[in-house]
């Protein structure tokens, strides 16, 4: 590759003219005399200002709606507890084997911005205010086991090996009761 050229500059011999035509140009695009004086000086700010304080008003105006619809977007993932709501307090420090969940409790007092104040069923209370994204709501199901309840499939597999093992037991140990009465018979 040969040298670069130097960067073109164009010739300054001759300026270009605008035609002057009020009409063409808007009022406020019109070119002003360098040094005006101190009346148009002062005519000039009031305009700078009162654009400055429309677009002021008109910035205020846009953040506060930004802000209504920015929160109305998170009001939905908020959930908020009534009072004696059972709940479940997440455990921060859950390991493998751990439980992931504390529980259950009582809501006892409602605090501001989404803190609690838990108890147990015992009715002692917990140590401090908990935030609402750190519990969990309990259900019923949760509550109470019974038999209309559908177990987990590990733990009702877990049920019926008991039951045949017991099952099991049981007619092996009718087999050698009925055997030892077959032979104390014929005496």
């Amino acid at each position: 590759m040969g040298k670069l050229s130097k960067s073109y500059v164009p010739p300054i011999g001759h300026q270009v003219k605008l035609k002057d035509s009020g009409a063409a140009i808007p009022q406020e695009f019109r070119v002003l005399p360098l040094a005006p004086g101190k009346d148009e000086l002062r005519e000039r700010i009031k305009i700078i200002n009162s654009n400055w304080s429309k677009a002021l008003g008109g910035a205020a105006k846009r953040s506060l709606k930004n802000k209504t619809a920015f929160d109305s977007k998170l009001e939905k993932d908020v959930i908020s507890y009534s009072l004696g709501q059972s709940v479940k307090l997440c455990n921060k420090e859950y390991a493998k084997g751990q439980a992931r969940w504390f529980g259950p409790f009582e809501i006892s007092k409602i605090l501001d911005n989404n803190v609690y104040i838990i108890s147990s069923p015992d009715g002692s209370e917990y140590s401090r205010p908990v935030n609402g994204n750190n519990l969990c709501p309990l259900y019923l199901r949760s509550l109470i086991t019974n038999e209309m309840w559908a177990a987990p499939p590990a733990v009702a597999l877990r049920i019926k090996q008991k039951d045949t093992r017991i099952a099991k037991s049981a007619m092996e140990s009718m087999k050698s009761l009925a055997k030892l009465k077959k032979g104390d018979a014929p005496l």
